[in-house]
């Protein structure tokens, strides 16, 4: 069997009983192991953005204290219908907004890369059932692939399309790849992954 799967056997030695024919229907790994829909990596991240949002937009906010103070006075403004103040406070709120931006991003790195370098899932991958891992070898990720793996989603922040495209790229991939998989050479499968030997 599998390493470590405890229920996927390897292609071509699935028994003939009709959960195995169905597994077999999909695309799998090169030893086997099949690969996650798109539609489990979707609930995945939805549970992930929850955790990230929410955590992240907290740390975001309490680092970011001018954020605070400006959409007071913003909404001060709104009350007295001041739209010479609010076009100027609209303004200063530019250099605040993508510090926060900033700060989640790097929460989501560094959740992110804490998973996948320890048990390769992410609370929402735990939750649907799916892990990632190396497109040639089972385990956690190493820390240079989980770096190499925020790549794409660090360039989405400035290319708002590049994150719909990455998203939406493992319902036509024949391997399921995002373009961050590409990048990183890493695929989400079916499954946990074994842990690496200490």
């Amino acid at each position: 069997q599998y390493p470590g799967s405890g229920q996927y056997p390897y292609a071509g030695q699935f028994p003939g009983a009709p959960q195995a024919q169905a597994w077999m229907r999909g695309p799998v790994t090169r030893d086997g192991v099949p690969l996650a829909s798109w539609g489990k990596r979707v609930g995945a991240w939805l549970i992930d953005g929850v955790i990230i949002l929410v955590v992240g937009g907290m740390l975001g906010w309490f680092g970011t204290p001018r954020l605070g103070e400006l959409f007071q006075e913003l909404g001060d403004a709104t009350v007295e219908n001041d739209s010479a103040a609010i076009d100027a406070i609209a303004r200063d709120l530019t250099g605040p907004m993508v510090q926060m931006s900033l700060i989640i991003w790097l929460f989501a790195t560094v959740y992110c890369i804490l998973f996948w370098t320890t048990t390769a899932q992410t609370p929402g991958k735990m939750v649907i059932g799916i892990s990632v891992r190396a497109a040639d070898q089972p385990g956690p990720l190493t820390l240079g692939t989980s770096v190499m793996r925020r790549l794409v989603p660090l360039a989405g922040q400035f290319v708002p399309f590049l994150s719909l495209l990455d998203g939406l790229w493992p319902l036509w991939d024949p391997q399921r790849q995002a373009l961050h998989d590409k990048v990183a050479k890493t695929v989400v499968v079916e499954g946990k992954q074994p842990r690496r030997p200490m």
